[in-house]
């Protein structure tokens, strides 16, 4: 029998994580697993670690709900909407793996926000649900197309012509949705205090790297008509926010978006001795 497929594993481990099952969490990580967690800039390394991090864990989330895209040959996201601490919360993870076995974890956690007043006359109200489908119709798009469109994330004017007709875009965090690209740039010219702004890096499958001038990403993965970023937005009050974008496209175009916000946070106390900071 072949190795179960990346995202079957990461379906398995969502499964074993919702009933506190360690045993079979252990079965799907390899020795040498390491998981990262980019607003505290910890990593946690090794699959005996990780149990123990998971065994003092005093409040785990619950509840969960999750929607997975494969990404690449050796990258799925898995992004959960699940109750922490008795709240709503937002996580999304991107995993790899090889030989049967889930190799690493990287992960973002945030709460849901509230929609803001002056953002109602763009966009519609979403349900629980609506995040989990897909726009469908999907169709492959180059490394070179996908890139284009995260360097041009916060201009609103230039990156309409890279979205379909049939555009919309999530914010599952706030339960709200542009329904076309005219509705997202008339918002964000209106968007109070100025628009964030972002430096960084980004990555692909091939593990190139080159620099991004707006949104930031530390890392793009992605291929055929799915690609994510995660990185860096910088707000003209000085607060800073890890974000992930996803993308899906269809006909050569931006169909579907969805954007999480992750706050950095300091490492918690009850992992000291576990995690190391990077």
């Amino acid at each position: 029998m072949s190795d179960p497929t990346l995202r079957v594993l990461v379906e398995r481990l969502l499964a074993a994580q919702e009933i506190d099952d360690l045993d079979a969490q252990d079965a799907l990580r390899h020795p040498d697993f390491v998981e990262e967690y980019p607003q505290s800039r910890e990593r946690i390394r090794g699959r005996d670690r990780v149990r123990q991090m998971l065994e003092t864990h005093p409040s785990p989330p619950r509840g969960m709900r999750s929607r997975l895209t494969e990404l690449a040959n050796d990258f799925v996201l898995a992004e959960v909407a699940a109750e922490y601490n008795g709240e709503p919360w937002w996580i999304a993870g991107f995993f790899s793996g090889a030989g049967g076995q889930l190799t690493s974890e990287r992960t973002y956690f945030g709460p849901a926000y509230p929609a803001p007043d002056w953002r109602a006359p763009w966009v519609e109200r979403i349900t629980a649900d609506d995040w989990l489908q897909d726009a469908g119709g999907h169709g492959e798009v180059t490394r070179e197309t996908a890139q284009r469109l995260v360097d041009l994330s916060m201009d609103y004017d230039a990156i309409g012509p890279m979205r379909h007709p049939d555009w919309y875009g999530d914010m599952p965090q706030t339960g709200e949705r542009f329904r076309g690209h005219a509705n997202y740039a008339a918002a964000h010219r209106n968007f109070p205090g100025g628009m964030p702004q972002g430096e960084g890096q980004l990555r692909g499958p091939e593990d190139e790297w080159v620099v991004a001038p707006t949104f930031a990403p530390t890392r793009v993965a992605g291929h055929g008509a799915h690609w994510a970023a995660e990185g860096w937005l910088t707000y003209p009050n000085g607060d800073r926010y890890l974000s992930v974008m996803i993308a899906e496209f269809r006909d050569g175009l931006s169909v579907a978006e969805r954007w999480y916000y992750f706050p950095p946070f300091d490492p918690p106390a009850w992992r000291d001795g576990i995690s190391e900071r990077y």
